[in-house]
């Protein structure tokens, strides 16, 4: 009897776990930020030491953006575009120039390749990131239109 071929779902990688013990962020970035280069590693990790930690976060994220449009990609252009409902994307479309932030995590979650929980954790990320990116944005946090209570 002839062996039937059977189809292994596709499965995340084992992601790498930061032990509880590691508080810094430096230290998390020098030593589990692995699939970033060299390069990067050092200058977040200079960041994050020198409290930068918005051109840090903003940095980090675009990279992380960046690589999971690439790993997109690799299913095709046209097939996300389909997704989108975007006729302005071709096959040779560049990832980075055609998909969002917002496309990029929706895709993600829609392909499978994050869970829900996932998914919201990005798009949490993502406002926060986005939040301080605006002109608007402070470094404190106040209360608009607070007022004084008095008894």
């Amino acid at each position: 009897m002839p062996k039937l071929n059977s189809i292994v779902p596709w499965h995340s990688q084992v992601p790498v776990i930061i032990p509880p013990k590691v508080e810094k962020a430096e230290v998390m970035v020098r030593d589990y930020a692995l699939t970033l280069r060299d390069s990067d590693r050092a200058a977040l990790a200079d960041a994050f030491q020198n409290h930068h930690y918005g051109m840090g976060s903003g940095h980090l994220w675009r990279r992380a953006m960046s690589r999971l449009r690439a790993r997109l990609a690799k299913l095709g252009m046209q097939f996300l575009a389909e997704m989108l409902n975007r006729e302005d994307i071709s096959e040779s479309t560049p990832p980075d120039t055609a998909l969002t932030d917002s496309d990029t995590i929706y895709l993600a979650e829609a392909l499978g390749f994050v869970d829900i929980t996932g998914a919201q954790r990005l798009r949490t990320s993502f406002e926060t990131v986005a939040h301080f990116d605006r002109e608007e944005a402070t470094e404190g946090m106040s209360v608009a239109g607070q007022s004084k209570c008095t008894t």
